[in-house]
């Protein structure tokens, strides 16, 4: 496997979706910044924030966040020709998404989520630069360290490989995992199970699934969640 540093997204596409039966979701949060209608930039480009579609008023803002993220030029488009937010090759550069309070709701399964069976999670992302060195590509987080915190969620790639967190607890795609390659675009997905405590990734790098179990428990944060929150990455965007 090769030695992947910093990775910089652009992010297409963000979902969220809280689960309310066998065959029920209701769409919590979603972002698509591939339709420019739904960035607010200033006269440079720099991205204020990001409408949420799904109707719950969960906009992404730069207000309390860091660094600068700027919407994607016509020379960093997806393949496909779709701009993003780009992490604009900095540390931790950052939107904040859903506050502590915002949170309760879907990830909260000891209280305002206990009547939910699950959640899953969508991100569309395009891995622009390929730097060498310690790799933690936050793409979205509720807190900045998974390993201490019973009240994380966190989706990232560690090493290139996909790697989810959820109240401490880890699943990756293991070793031998393909790695992201710069230039490529990737979608990352989860679903958690309230029921049987099954946290499953999926990722299109691998085309293949892995999962963990973690018995249902209050996982929302104290912290609000960061979008692009480059802990050593590199560009991002969100379509």
């Amino acid at each position: 496997m090769r030695n992947i540093g910093i990775l910089f997204f652009s992010v297409l596409s963000v979902s969220l979706l809280a689960a309310t039966g066998a065959y029920g979701a209701s769409l919590y949060v979603h972002y698509d910044a591939s339709d420019s209608a739904n960035v607010v930039v200033d006269g440079s480009d720099i991205v204020l924030s990001l409408t949420d579609l799904s109707g719950s008023g969960f906009d992404a803002t730069s207000a309390g966040g860091a660094g600068t993220l700027f919407y994607s030029d016509p020379g960093n488009l997806s393949p496909t020709g779709l701009k993003g937010v780009d992490t604009n090759n900095g540390f931790h550069n950052k939107l904040l998404v859903l506050s502590a309070a915002e949170q309760e709701a879907l990830l909260n399964f000891s209280g305002a989520a206990a009547s939910n069976t699950g959640f899953a999670a969508l991100v569309v992302f395009k891995a622009d630069t390929i730097l060498g060195g310690t790799v933690r590509d936050t793409v979205l987080a509720s807190h900045g360290n998974g390993l201490t915190s019973p009240g994380s969620f966190i989706m990232k790639y560690e090493g290139g490989v996909p790697q989810v967190i959820l109240g401490g607890t880890f699943v990756n795609a293991g070793a031998g995992a393909a790695v992201v390659a710069a230039g490529e675009t990737v979608v990352l997905a989860v679903n958690y199970n309230k029921a049987t405590g099954n946290m499953e990734v999926w990722d299109s790098e691998n085309n293949t699934s892995a999962s963990v179990t973690k018995t249902a428990a209050d996982f929302s944060s104290t912290q609000s969640c960061s979008l692009l929150a480059v802990a050593i990455l590199a560009k991002v965007w969100m379509a």
